[in-house]
């Protein structure tokens, strides 16, 4: 499930929607990712911000 929001995220931010891509990420972060999607959701965060 997680990782699904994190693929959205970058399907919007590879759109140019970066403020879509950034609300994606934020939200599945509070929800408690792994690990390793968290580090993923993080720096997606941080190419995109």
């Amino acid at each position: 499930m997680h990782d699904s929001r994190y693929m959205l995220g970058v399907a919007y931010s590879k759109k140019g929607e970066t403020s879509r891509a950034i609300e994606i990420l934020e939200g599945a972060l509070k929800r408690n990712p792994s690990a390793e999607v968290r580090g993923k959701i993080l720096a997606q965060l941080n190419r995109i911000q």
